[in-house]
């Protein structure tokens, strides 16, 4: 059984004795009403030599009811609430009781006023089953014994009869009264234990806050700390790319370039968390100003337009809306149309179409960014707004990515006081629904506090350098449109001149084109560099270069090596990997250990010091 709650037994007593001092009071009322009208029938069926009897009775009856009432409400009362409202119950039957013995003993019809009394009880007072025993075995013994001493018992009949109505009716009335009692105990327990869960759960909930907003504070702070040492690496860098610090070669440029996007592809994620951030603190605050979305939106899709070409991709802008001025966050709400224009020309394959719409619908405008893409599940039309989830679409494993894109484009268009929606039949339908006017903005979403913004808290004011060049980075073309610019990326293969005189072969297998360029020169000295852009990609030329025949023949024939080498996700190639000398991963540090361990492998094949059948077993390193 389980234990009761430690404040169970005081506020259940508690409840009982308020509940019982208003039940006597009504008690008391009902009693008061009911004498009198009582005494009116007697005058009117009893004896006339009776009738100073059962009047004085009555009369002394009603003054002690009378008396009652101030009792109710004194501590006397609360320290034995059960006994004596046990004891004005018994008094009222004993009265009863002794008017029968002058009105006919057991065979009085004057017993019925004792049914009354246990059916009364019943009704208005909750006592414990001791009580309850006690007080109706006294009612029935009121009536009996008297009545068997000094009263009388006939007609035999009809004294029975009273007696068996009044035992029924007792055992049936206190009978109700234990089960009342233990339903309404067992009622005030479960508050009790509700009460106690959901201070706990409260407690729990408010220790939760506490640990959310300190890891929301922490994940500020920390992610603001990234964009200090990544300033000072892409501070730099611009440099040199700028020809700062000497000529470079088209090798070297290409490094350092690929290294410059890789920082700005970083500083951006980071901005992205940063905002999401504040956003669980209810800290992100909106400049709006008043901006024609028409003209924004034609202005973006010239620039996005090149990189869309470049795909195969046909970008166009429609406005059906004769006024577009909205008020916004003009600078908030540009990364909703970026994320969306990204996502577009990101799952959209060559030759496909993406198409932007402005038209206006009463007190607002509808932007509405759609392609003929693959789409994604239509159940998932919800789900894809949420934090960190994404659809397993095609697409997706070939891109990444991190999955905030549209949770953050969705918390930014509603803190706008507009809703995004998404639909998929034959592509991507993504709407975008913004009021035109101002006055929707909640005062505490609004920024009044001037043009430094993005400063976490408790971090040092000569930081500021930082946060503005982070800020003057966000401005540039080539962060704001990164993301559009890597899915529309040409995957060009890097051949060499002299690749045909390598001794070997290596294939490249990621969805990254600089990973790939990076793998590409630090193989370049020794082997002939192939690349594909995903595993099927990877298995078809594998097959047409003869890379597992190869691979596989070393096994059997102890002839010459080839070195196919898998980096990041392999997909498809992975149902290669068993044919394959050895199989690596990121990090690329390990890349040249590898490979040293894969001609030391073949050179002990050749020298006959590993057999065909041992080579298999070799650990995969």
């Amino acid at each position: 059984m389980d234990a009761l709650p430690a404040a169970f037994e005081e506020r259940w007593a508690r409840w009982l004795l308020e509940s019982n001092r208003r039940r006597t009071r009504t008690g008391l009322y009902i009693a008061c009403a009911l004498l009198p009208f009582f005494g009116v029938l007697d005058y009117m069926l009893a004896p006339p030599g009776t009738l100073r009897i059962l009047w004085g009775v009555r009369l002394a009856v009603l003054m002690v009811t009378y008396a009652a009432f101030p009792i109710v409400r004194t501590r006397f009362f609360e320290r034995h609430p059960s006994a004596l409202t046990s004891a004005y119950v018994a008094l009222i039957a004993f009265s009863i009781s002794a008017m029968t013995v002058f009105l006919g003993g057991l065979a009085s019809p004057y017993y019925a006023g004792l049914s009354l009394v246990i059916i009364g009880a019943g009704l208005l007072f909750i006592w414990p089953a001791k009580v309850v025993v006690t007080t109706h075995s006294l009612i029935v013994l009121s009536f009996v014994l008297p009545n068997l001493l000094v009263g009388e018992w006939e007609p035999l009949s009809q004294a029975l009869s009273n007696l068996a109505f009044l035992l029924g009716i007792a055992v049936v009335g206190g009978t109700g009264q234990i089960v009342l009692y233990r339903s309404l105990r067992e009622q005030v327990l479960n508050q009790v234990r509700l009460e106690e869960t959901k201070a706990s759960l409260e407690a729990a909930h408010e220790q939760l806050k506490a640990l959310d907003s300190f890891k929301s504070q922490f994940f500020a702070n920390i992610t603001h700390e990234f964009r200090t040492p990544l300033a000072m690496v892409l501070a730099p860098l611009e440099l040199i790319l700028q020809g700062e610090m000497g000529e470079l070669s088209a090798a070297h440029r290409g490094t350092f370039e690929s290294m410059f996007r890789s920082g700005l592809k970083l500083l951006k994620m980071i901005g992205d968390l940063l905002d999401l951030s504040r956003m669980e603190e209810s800290k992100l605050r909106l400049k709006v100003a008043e901006h024609d979305l028409a003209e924004y939106l034609r202005a973006l899709v010239s620039q996005v337009q090149p990189l869309a070409q470049r795909k195969g991709i046909e970008l166009s802008l429609r406005v059906e809306a004769r006024s577009t001025v909205v008020w916004c966050d003009l600078e908030r709400i540009e990364r909703v149309f970026l994320n969306l224009l990204s996502n577009a020309t990101k799952f959209t394959q060559p030759g496909g179409h993406v198409q932007v719409i402005v038209r206006e619908a009463s007190a607002r405008i509808e932007v509405v960014v759609q392609d003929d893409g693959p789409g994604f599940p239509p159940e998932k039309a919800d789900r894809i707004f949420e934090r960190f989830y994404q659809v397993d679409m095609g697409g997706t494993r070939r891109y990444g990515g991190t999955g905030i894109g549209l949770a953050l484009a969705k918390e930014i268009v509603e803190l706008h006081g507009g809703q995004i929606r998404a639909e998929s039949s034959g592509g991507a339908k993504f709407t975008v629904e913004l009021l035109r006017d101002r006055d929707h903005f909640p005062a505490e979403v609004l920024d009044r506090r001037g043009p430094a913004r993005d400063m976490p808290e408790g971090h040092r004011a000569n930081d500021r350098g930082l946060m503005d060049f982070a800020v003057q980075m966000s401005a540039r073309d080539e962060y704001r449109l990164l993301e559009i610019a890597e899915a529309t990326e040409r995957r060009v293969s890097v051949r060499d001149i002299d690749e045909d005189q390598k001794p070997h072969l290596a294939l490249v297998v990621d969805d990254t084109p600089d990973i790939i360029r990076l793998v590409h020169n630090s193989l370049r000295a020794h082997f002939k560099v192939i690349s594909a852009d995903d595993g099927l990609k990877g298995l078809e030329m594998a097959t047409r270069e003869r890379l597992l025949t190869t691979a596989r023949a070393l096994v059997q024939a102890q002839e010459t090596t080839a070195d196919i080498v898998l980096t990041q996700r392999m997909d498809s190639l992975e149902i290669v990997a068993g044919g394959l000398a050895h199989e690596i991963n990121n990090p690329l540090n390990y890349l040249k250990n590898a490979l040293a361990r894969v001609r030391m492998d073949a050179e002990a094949l050749v020298a006959g010091r590993l057999s065909a059948e041992e080579l298999p077993r070799v650990e995969k390193r």
